[in-house]
Order: C-alpha cells, then sequence, then structure tokens
C-alpha cells in the first residue's frame, strides 16, 4: 500500500421526506449546463424505499414547477 493513502468518513444520504431520515436507498439525479455547454449529471435528491413517488413528485413541482 502507497504511504500516501487517505482515510475519509462516507457520510449516509438521508431521505429527504418531511421527517423520516432513513438512510437513502434511491438517488434522483438531472442534467446540467456548464459555462462551456457541456452536460453533466447532478444529484437533486435521494430518498428511502418507501418513500420514491413521494420524494419524485416532490421534487418535480420544485424543478418544473408543476
Amino acid at each position: 500500500m502507497s504511504e500516501f493513502y487517505e482515510v475519509n468518513k462516507i457520510l449516509p444520504y438521508l431521505c429527504k421526506e418531511g421527517g423520516c431520515l432513513k438512510e437513502a436507498k434511491y438517488e434522483f439525479t438531472d442534467a446540467d449546463e456548464d459555462e462551456k455547454g457541456e452536460y453533466k449529471t447532478i444529484v437533486i435528491g435521494h430518498s428511502c424505499e418507501n418513500h420514491v413517488e413521494d420524494v419524485n413528485k416532490m421534487l418535480k413541482e420544485i424543478h418544473n414547477g408543476n
């Protein structure tokens, strides 16, 4: 092993539905255009297995104005 390795703490992503705060099992992404006109994937939210539809609806309302 190299002398220059790092140890980093991994923080869990939590469900964004109300006060759920269970560890997320799902990630919601979107595409964003940078200043060079190139698209990159961005993460816009997370949910546990019980709130996938609820978080999906909430994110659509926030980002699409629906």
